[in-house]
């Protein structure tokens, strides 16, 4: 899933570009529906940080008293949301970028590639949260 995340974020941003550059998609909006779409946006990057940070907490309360094959189900779970709702972060925040231009967007962008990336997946991370 992290590097379907990554495969569409790249085909959102180039076909973004190219519909902008040629401009086949020339959407005029309201103000209001610009500040609906930007707050929509914040609020996922926001539940995509509270996700993030959910996870390392959940980790470290519940190692010490559940058995390991539950905490590594949760944790799994917990996980798929996670970059569930990052990817969602960065692909609602590529088409904004492109539709609405707004520097809000590319700060979000930023923080939720930065999630992104310390969400890579990895087994020995997964063993190393784990085991604590």
């Amino acid at each position: 899933m992290y590097y379907l995340i990554y495969t569409l974020i790249i085909l959102f941003t180039i076909t973004s570009y190219f519909l902008n550059l040629n401009f086949v998609v020339d959407v005029e909006m309201s103000e209001m529906t610009q500040y609906s779409l930007l707050g929509i946006h914040m609020f996922l990057t926001f539940m995509a940080f509270a996700s993030f940070v959910y996870l390392l907490l959940y980790v470290n309360k519940s190692n010490s008293v559940q058995p390991l094959l539950v905490r590594r189900s949760k944790y799994l779970q917990i996980a798929k949301v996670r970059l569930s709702l990052i990817g969602l972060s960065l692909m609602l925040g590529v088409v904004l970028l492109y539709l609405i231009r707004s520097e809000i967007v590319l700060y979000s962008i930023a923080v939720s590639g930065l999630l992104l990336l310390f969400s890579k997946p990895n087994e020995a991370r997964i063993n190393d949260f784990l085991s604590e």
